[in-house]
């Protein structure tokens, strides 16, 4: 009986089926992690990224994982380590691609963005998240027809647990189609299916619709009529933040009270056209997807 060939026929198994148990492991890791994230559990996502890939520091997935939760808390300099990680980790995988073209995207640098978009998309040409996030570069560049198309393209591929009608929002806000983005980001907040994060996400944007609707109606001289879309405004964020808890909507109300000071006082600072206004609000947009994960 040869000894080295009983050896070798049960070892390559094993290995094969602990190669499996490992990536099975850090599937799960990476699952609970996201899931965590789209409730809009930040820290204990970090946590579950981070502890997976202190065991696993081979994985693409879990660095993109930890990289993401640093963009998303802000931290761009760590975001960026983490994103690179991952691509050389996992060059097949479309996450560390996807990460840093989320982030150059948030820093205005939409050319580099269009790139990580295009690599990320040869290795997954059919992640809707990926063409929701093209929709965003495109609106950022005003170019509104690609713009739809992408995100046209995001719904038809889109399965199961997520949603992107919030980019349909903003486009229109960013039209000056108000009542429709309103329409819109109401009808994304009453999904019942809608993750944590988008929904939250949503009653911002319909506050800022309700903003840019003010800022026309200021621009008419309809003072009435604009502070009671203000107040539309923020009675939308207090409902968002009954559901999500107080501090996450302070950048937009502040937006929202130094506007209303405006019009009070409008030879102390012109409120300009609201087009101009409203394009402060795409470049952040980068930041707020997070549409589909796989």
């Amino acid at each position: 009986m040869n000894i080295k060939k009983i050896v070798y026929g049960l070892f390559i198994p094993m290995c094969f089926v602990f190669a499996m148990s490992c990536k099975n492991k850090v599937e799960q890791v990476y699952e609970k992690g996201v899931g965590l994230m789209y409730a809009g559990n930040f820290s204990e996502a970090k946590k579950e990224f981070s502890a997976g890939l202190k065991k696993h520091p081979e994985s693409g997935k879990l660095a993109y994982g930890v990289g993401w939760v640093e963009l998303m808390e802000g931290d761009v300099s760590r975001a960026l380590a983490l994103f690179g990680q991952a691509i050389k980790n996992d060059e097949r995988f479309f996450g560390g691609y996807k990460g840093m073209a989320t982030l150059y995207l948030m820093m205005g640098d939409t050319e580099k963005s269009l790139g990580f978009y295009k690599e990320a998309l040869k290795r997954d040409e059919k992640n809707a998240s990926l063409y929701s996030n093209l929709g965003d570069l495109y609106r950022q560049e005003g170019k509104f027809d690609e713009a739809k198309k992408s995100y046209e393209t995001a719904q038809k591929l889109l399965v199961g647990y997520s949603d992107i009608s919030n980019g349909f929002v903003a486009l229109a806000t960013d039209q000056e189609k108000f009542d429709e983005a309103i329409t819109l980001g109401n009808e994304s907040i009453q999904k019942p299916y809608q993750q944590a994060l988008l929904k939250g996400n949503a009653f911002e944007l319909v506050a800022k619709a309700y903003l840019g609707k003010a800022k026309l109606l200021f621009a008419k001289k309809d003072l009435n009529a604009a502070n009671s879309q203000l107040d539309e405004a923020l009675a939308m964020l207090k409902k968002g933040e009954q559901a999500f808890g107080p501090g996450r909507y302070v950048p937009v109300t502040q937006e929202i009270n130094d506007f209303r000071g405006e019009m009070k006082n409008p030879k102390k600072k012109s409120s300009g056209k609201a087009k101009v206004e409203m394009k402060n609000s795409r470049k952040g947009l980068g930041q707020q997807i997070m549409n589909q994960e796989k």
